[in-house]
């Protein structure tokens, strides 16, 4: 009765008691919105899919229900908890005991610090730890004892997915979003785990702390193009981007008779998209080396195409720099 309801209340059909708790407009978006607000679509009330319970755990007043949806074919879970009110079950925020005994465990550069219920999904993200540590330390210039402690809670708010300090990450749980149904991260949450990774090794290789990154930036078209590279980066290390960001994938539409000098396109409305495909041509052409010394140029010179020559060398050209990066654009 009570996941009808909410299916119900969703549907619009609302009754505000099912309505009530931290987490559960964040749902609705991350398991039947996401796609399309992601991709800058309409983010109208799709079908709502039917719910089903695959397990309840009680404790004292409270329940851990582990509901299941399918969405595109793929079969989802997540985790909700409730509080009994008298003789109805309500949605309630979670909490840290509920996921079991606290665990630990080191994959990589990575140090994790969680609990019972998360474990399977840490463990299917081993390989892929040890995996994106290994390539970020061959290619950016840390330390070789560089860590990153990543805390799973269920203690942030619904607006906050993550937060960043120096050199230690928390995340939400995965339950709190959506797991696949072999216990799999889906790609949202490997994004929120990535996207910090990838912006505390950058500030290390530019020796300022994460939050100051892009402030280290000589201008704002450092700023934009750091960003640009941050996201190349993310996308290096095997997270979907171009099928969270459509606009910014390879295939996005980015014309190739619209490409001037970089200076000029990191000022247009679809700058982001074109430094990206620019970065991605420094690497196809350059070599990914390339990209890094033109992001430690960047804090040091004002305008883009100085940090390009700093970063190629002498022999940079400007304007055989922007007839190659048509020529890429136009395969």
């Amino acid at each position: 009765m009570v996941l009808q309801g909410e299916e119900r209340a969703l549907a619009g059909v609302v009754d505000p008691a099912f309505l009530e708790g931290p987490d559960y407009l964040l749902f609705w978006w991350l398991a039947f919105g996401l796609d399309q607000e992601l991709a800058g679509e309409d983010a109208s009330v799709p079908p709502i899919p039917p719910l089903k319970v695959v397990d309840v755990r009680l404790a004292d007043d409270r329940a851990l229900v582990i509901v299941a949806w399918e969405k595109d074919g793929v079969p989802y879970r997540q985790a909700r908890v409730y509080r009994r009110a008298g003789p109805r079950w309500l949605r309630t925020a979670a909490e840290d005991d509920l996921w079991g005994a606290p665990r630990q465990r080191e994959t990589g550069c990575l140090y994790w610090k969680y609990r019972d219920l998360d474990d399977t999904v840490v463990s299917q993200m081993a390989a892929w730890s040890e995996r994106a540590c290994r390539d970020l330390k061959a290619l950016w210039p840390i330390d070789a004892t560089f860590r990153l402690t990543v805390t799973l809670t269920t203690a942030m708010d619904a607006a906050g997915w993550a937060e960043l300090a120096d050199h230690r990450l928390t995340l939400r749980s995965p339950w709190l979003w959506r797991v696949r149904g072999d216990e799999k991260p889906d790609a949202f949450f490997l994004m929120g785990l990535a996207a910090p990774l990838v912006q505390v090794v950058l500030a290390d290789s530019l020796n300022v702390s994460p939050s100051r990154l892009y402030a280290s930036a000589a201008s704002g078209a450092g700023a934009r193009a750091l960003d640009a590279i941050h996201f190349w980066q993310v996308e290096r290390l095997g997270v979907p981007m171009s099928q969270l960001f459509p606009n910014l994938s390879a295939n996005a539409p980015v014309r190739a008779d619209q490409v001037s000098r970089p200076d000029d396109v990191a000022r247009g409305r679809e700058g982001m998209a074109y430094l990206v495909s620019m970065v991605r041509y420094l690497e196809a052409t350059y070599g990914p080396e390339t990209v890094v010394a033109f992001a430690r140029a960047l804090p040091h010179t004002p305008r883009l195409s100085a940090a390009l020559a700093q970063a190629i060398g002498p022999t940079y050209d400007e304007d055989a720099f922007v007839a190659g990066w048509r020529r890429y654009l136009s395969r």
